[in-house]
């Protein structure tokens, strides 16, 4: 009795292949968006050093700098992410902090997952991407 080979459907491919286009231009625009806000930015940072969302550096990085960074680091780096998608969308947290710590947490703790695995070491906004669409209603 012979066994009937089944291959993949192309349609298969082509949404794998869509969906990783898709992942790479939200990359894109979150780290576009982020660069925007940055250079926007009009106070100071020496004003901002002690609040909770200033001082992110990891925007450009990789899961093992993200390992070696310090919480502070990681919570400031979400939340310009979070600010990022928010306005992407045409919204604001319109200084609601408490719901951008928020959103900044819940992302700092998607990426730290990510990051657990030593043998990854891949681009930050790749992860965040993927997490921010696996968390797209929480946002």
């Amino acid at each position: 009795m012979s066994r009937k080979v089944e291959f993949p459907k192309p349609e298969n491919k082509v949404k794998k292949i869509w969906n990783i286009i898709l992942v790479f231009a939200i990359v894109v625009v979150v780290v576009q968006l982020v660069n925007n806000n940055k250079s926007q930015s009009t106070i100071s940072n020496s004003a901002n050093e002690d609040l909770w969302y200033s001082g992110g550096t990891l925007h450009s990085l990789k899961t093992e700098d993200w390992r070696n960074a310090t919480y502070k680091n990681k919570l400031a780096t979400c939340a310009d992410w979070a600010a990022s998608v928010k306005k992407s969308r045409g919204e604001s947290y319109n200084g609601d902090l408490v719901s951008m710590r928020r959103d900044a947490r819940n992302i700092l703790t998607c990426v730290e997952e990510v990051a657990k695995e030593e043998s990854l070491n891949m681009k930050l906004t790749e992860v965040v991407a993927s997490c921010v669409i696996l968390m797209e209603a929480d946002l």
